[in-house]
């Protein structure tokens, strides 16, 4: 079990100590989502190899008054690479405010850096969250054997999908539909009537039912009431397994689904021999000379993929999907030369939910250039930077950050230094000149654009420009270094998002 950090903060003996994040969120929203697992307290400088990851760890100010800054920086850097969910340290008459190099350390690393203001027991706190989260583990326990038994109990009195639906919809009193993977009904059934309630428009919480390794179908759940969430969460968790004895007896997996499985898993895979990918991909009907593009959906709460597969099929596509690890794999077909496009239009126009996140790869101009696609979607799809974007995105705008994740980072480091200069080092105070150069040179050197962009007046952006040719020396418009520099800046701002 976990809480959110952006929930624990909020806790009333956690909130009395007056938590301020200073570092380490940044813009990123994600940041403060971050699940704690467990609250800890520890004045150990080398406590990190002690913590299993997803902690908040509380500590004193005294002991980190008396290290160097690089301890701790040393410090901050550990606790990152432990995977621990936040640092919150107690400022006051021990350490009078949060140091510098710790705030900055937390920045690079994105680990949340909270100054705590105000004194409160360690101790009572950490107490009063590892009980709740004990407590939400026992009743996910009672929840999970509740449902599983309802389940298991019908099935072994030989009902079939639809009645098994109705007992799940009884046990957590939500509406329970299960779809295959092109969107087309296998059964459903309605809140009980007794518990129905006005329709609270949330949609539902979706799970794949995996049959002898294969995805056959998605699970959703719509609550029609308040409902709680633990309950939902373990129903996705347990009804699932029940399901897919019941798919297996009903309508077990045919060569088609194989081959699904197949072609998908030697996508993922990286480089299939093009032969073999070939073959698989001709058992379903895919040519190899047609294009194709590769989409990745994440099956998140509240969204669904069937109205996702409508989208994809429309204008007579073809698409071959499956889902693995609760997200949706697409290969679709399309026709050159705009049929990519066609597909982002539809996408952003119909996608069924907002909470989906949906990337689109690069065309692929034969079948055998479709693993690269869903490579280049799923690394996307990874970006923590990515998150933060619109419902629908095309990998393109993506592409110098999927570069930079292939590059040598002490290559791409030293290049950057050489080719920016002191106008790197004034960037990392904040002074908006990378950013402004950045959109200058998307603008293609438009002044009137880059300033309306940046929301600068004409002469604030002279300013700026005047002070970033400054900094970076005489550069001779077309050369060779001029090139150079346009590489290095859009390096530099796609590693900051990056890091967000």
């Amino acid at each position: 079990m976990s809480i959110a950090l952006r929930e624990l903060l909020r806790e009333p003996l956690l909130a009395a100590a007056e938590p301020c994040v200073v570092a380490g969120a940044g813009a990123s929203v994600a940041a403060l989502d971050r699940p704690v697992s467990w609250v800890h307290t520890s004045e150990v400088l080398h406590v990190a190899t002690l913590l299993r990851g997803g902690e908040l760890l509380l500590v004193g100010g005294v002991v980190l008054r008396e290290v160097d800054a690089a301890g701790r920086r040393r410090y901050v850097r550990e606790l990152a690479d432990r995977s621990v969910a936040a640092l919150a340290v107690e400022c006051g008459a021990g350490l009078p405010a949060m140091p510098p190099e710790m705030c900055e350390t937390a920045d690079e690393v994105g680990l949340p850096l909270i100054e705590l203001r105000r004194v409160v027991r360690f101790v009572e706190v950490c107490q009063s969250v590892n009980g709740q989260l004990a407590h939400q583990s026992v009743r996910r326990l009672q929840v999970g054997d509740r449902i599983s038994h309802a389940l298991v109990d019908a099935l072994s009195g030989g009902a079939e999908l639809p009645e098994l639906l109705t007992v799940l919809a009884d046990q957590v009193a939500s509406d329970v539909e299960l779809r295959g993977l092109d969107g087309t009904a296998i059964a459903s059934a309605t809140a009980p009537a007794d518990r129905d309630g006005p329709d609270l428009g949330v949609g539902g919480w979706s799970a794949p039912v995996v049959v002898t390794g294969l995805t056959m179908a998605v699970l959703t759940i719509s609550p029609r009431q308040a409902t709680d969430v633990t309950l939902l969460e373990v129903a996705l968790e347990k009804a699932p397994e029940v399901l897919a004895l019941a798919l297996l007896r009903s309508r077990p997996p045919s060569a088609r689904d194989h081959a699904v499985h197949d072609l998908i898993g030697l996508a993922l895979e990286g480089e299939p021999d093009p032969g073999r990918f070939a073959e698989v991909g001709r058992r379903l009907g895919l040519a190899p000379e047609q294009c194709f593009v590769a989409v990745v959906t994440d099956l998140v709460h509240s969204a669904s993929t069937s109205g996702v597969e409508t989208v994809l099929g429309r204008r007579g596509r073809t698409v071959v999907a499956q889902v693995r690890d609760v997200r949706h794999l697409s290969i679709v077909s399309v026709d050159p030369p705009d049929g990519r496009a066609a597909l982002l239009a539809d996408l952003e126009q119909d996608a069924p939910a907002a909470e989906l996140r949906i990337t689109v790869g690069p065309l692929a101009h034969r079948l055998t250039g479709v693993p690269r696609s869903l490579r280049e979607a799923v690394t996307v799809q990874d970006m923590d930077c990515r998150r933060a974007g619109p419902p629908v995105a095309d990998s393109a705008d993506f592409a110098v950050e999927a570069l930079l994740l292939r590059l040598d980072g002490d290559a791409v480091d030293t290049f950057i230094g050489e080719q920016l200069g002191e106008l790197l080092a004034d960037a990392r105070n904040g002074h908006g000149l990378l950013p402004t150069l950045s959109s200058y040179i998307r603008h293609w050197g438009r002044k009137v654009d880059t300033a309306a962009d940046l929301h600068l007046g004409r002469q604030g952006l002279y300013r700026r420009l005047d002070a970033i040719f400054e900094r970076l020396g005489r550069v001779r418009p077309g050369s060779a270094r001029a090139g150079a520099i346009v590489v290095a800046t859009e390096l530099e701002i796609a590693r900051r998002r990056l890091r967000r």
